[in-house]
């Protein structure tokens, strides 16, 4: 039998490149779900949980956001059982992003504080990007472009440019709801050259989308 670390080493870099080159989800979950059978056949409940919060997040980019919850859930409770603070983190993350709104701060503020704690930027960048979105939802425009502002450097910092991508969208749409059309529209075509960058057909057209809703005279400015 296959390792189950390596079997995940494998599912990893898969992950990668489906986020970077949008691949085959169907083949990258069908991995996902092995590793986290040898996981569990091994009794490596951390192994388990972090392989669960990956099986989450290929869930949530294929639409299937029930199944996404309940795999976030099911690796938070792991994390949490066997003391692991930096899956705890990225489960709790996840479940932010699947979470009814009225329960996703909640979970997001959760995650930062693991995330925070185990020095883990990614996982910060990720949280503070779904907190973003909440205060825009919840009227606090000031408050979600301060959070948005710190994911996209978190981001940039750590060299994730697909992660950097969704957070500077967000953060033109929130710029853009706050009357500050002209910084929307270069946020929104930095979102659109970075998707470009990464090959990446769905965040381009997500970006154009949005770059497309500025008033026309800020778009020629920054044509």
């Amino acid at each position: 039998m296959i390792a189950p670390q390596w079997t995940v080493v494998a599912v990893a870099r898969l992950l990668g490149f489906i986020h970077a080159r949008g691949g085959s989800h169907d083949e990258a979950l069908t991995h996902h779900r092995h590793a986290v059978e040898l996981y569990r056949a091994a009794g490596d409940r951390c192994g388990e949980a972090r392989a669960l919060v990956g099986l989450g997040d290929l869930h949530y980019h294929a639409g299937r956001r029930a199944e996404s919850a309940a795999d976030f859930q099911r690796g938070l409770d792991l994390a949490q059982a066997v003391g692991d603070r930096w899956g705890e983190a990225l489960a709790a993350v996840g479940l932010g992003f699947t979470a009814a709104p009225r329960h996703a701060r909640r979970h997001l503020e959760h995650g930062l504080a693991h995330a925070r704690a185990t020095g883990d930027r990614w996982a910060e960048s990720m949280a503070l990007t779904g907190l973003g979105t909440v205060h825009h939802a919840d009227g606090d425009p000031a408050e979600a472009a301060n959070c948005l502002h710190q994911a996209v450097t978190l981001a940039q910092e750590v060299g994730d440019r697909w992660w950097e991508r969704k957070a500077t969208t967000a953060l033109g749409r929130v710029c853009a709801a706050a009357g500050h059309h002209g910084e929307a529209v270069l946020l929104h075509e930095r979102a659109v050259q970075l998707a470009r960058d990464l090959a990446d057909e769905a965040a381009e057209a997500e970006a154009l989308a949005a770059l497309a809703e500025m008033p026309v005279r800020h778009r020629e400015i920054h044509a």
